[in-house]
């Protein structure tokens, strides 16, 4: 809150505009979103449980914090409506029970931590996948700078939201002595790399799936797996864009129920289309061809090797054996017509 009306400018609103209240619209959107996914987690769950050859660590851990996460997003929804006044204006309020503006401030709070938990973990479980499958060494290494962007933003989220006020307390508790420095300021511009990692995971696989030896028709299935992964940056550029549309500060629990709603359908989206990533990806290892590049020792050519990848089973040692991978280097001179190996 920017600041705290006075009495006299409480009392000259009219009734109509205090009986405002918008709060069914969180209600329904946590209440929905809730419902889909744990849907889709639990299919997700039973689908790499019996139909999955294979599974990777990350295939456990990573979504199960994801979907804990949006848990604490949806209980915060529910308590916002319930106990934070969200969906009325924050004059009713400050004129029937000021408690509750301090709850809301409270609940904020919490959810900021909670946002940046539930949007890290499927960013890294994507990121994750882009490090089990693609062997190309720009792929690779953007991918590891993705990662540590990701963790890196995520930290200065949490330290900001611990440094924004002080004392800490100061930034639900207006009672006390202290200060805060641009609270929306921080929330648009920490919104702005959360985007371009968005982007990066998208833009990082494309390279290599328009190399891929393999029929248009699969090759456009696998793209809409990716553009279908992330779906998640529309949301956030709305969310972004919010911060600049809404006075946040002079009416946080009117306007709370928009911005929340998306707060909690972007991690939703992240969460679901991660479960709809992993499997679909996994489902095109065993017939897809594997593009070699191999580069002339004499000469400036480039030639390259296509060979389809065999179907076997995989032992422990083989987990990294998905969709493009081949780590076993061969080097092959071109010399007069034949090929010498050296392996």
């Amino acid at each position: 809150m920017s600041q705290i009306p006075t009495a006299e400018d409480l009392m000259a609103l009219p009734p109509s505009f205090l009986a405002q209240d918008t709060s069914r619209v969180l209600f329904n959107v946590t209440t929905a979103f809730a419902v889909i996914t744990t849907l889709v987690y639990v299919l997700f769950l039973t689908s790499r449980t019996f139909c999955a050859e294979h599974n990777s660590l990350e295939i456990w851990i990573i979504p199960v914090f994801s979907y804990a996460f949006c848990v604490g997003l949806w209980a915060l929804g529910f308590s916002l409506v319930a106990l934070g006044g969200a969906g009325r204006h924050a004059a009713y309020w400050f004129l029937t029970d000021p408690k509750v503006i301090t709850t809301y401030l409270k609940m904020q709070t919490a959810a900021e931590f909670v946002y940046v938990a539930s949007c890290l973990c499927p960013k890294l479980s994507i990121l994750a996948l882009y490090l089990r499958i693609f062997t190309d060494r720009k792929v690779r290494i953007g991918t590891w700078i993705a990662i540590g962007v990701a963790i890196a933003h995520a930290i200065a989220n949490i330290i900001a939201s611990f440094t924004i006020c002080q004392p800490f307390e100061y930034k639900w508790n207006k009672t006390i002595h202290g200060h805060c420095a641009n609270v929306i300021a921080s929330y648009r511009y920490v919104s702005l790399p959360h985007i371009l990692t968005d982007i990066a995971i998208f833009v990082l696989p494309l390279s290599s799936l328009y190399r891929l030896q393999i029929s248009k028709r699969r090759r456009f299935g696998i793209f809409l797996t990716f553009v279908i992964g992330s779906l998640g940056i529309i949301t956030a550029i709305i969310r972004f864009i919010m911060f600049f549309t809404l006075d946040l500060e002079s009416d946080p629990t009117w306007y709370a129920p928009a911005l929340f709603s998306y707060t909690i359908i972007e991690p939703w989206l992240r969460t679901t289309v991660n479960s709809y990533h992993s499997n679909n990806i996994d489902n095109t290892d065993q017939s897809t061809r594997i593009d070699i590049p191999l580069r002339n020792l004499k000469g400036s050519n480039t030639t390259s090797i296509s060979t389809p990848k065999p179907i076997s089973r995989r032992n422990d040692d083989d987990d990294r054996s998905h969709l493009i991978l081949l780590e076993h280097s061969v080097d092959v001179e071109v010399s007069h017509g034949y090929f010498r190996r050296k392996v």
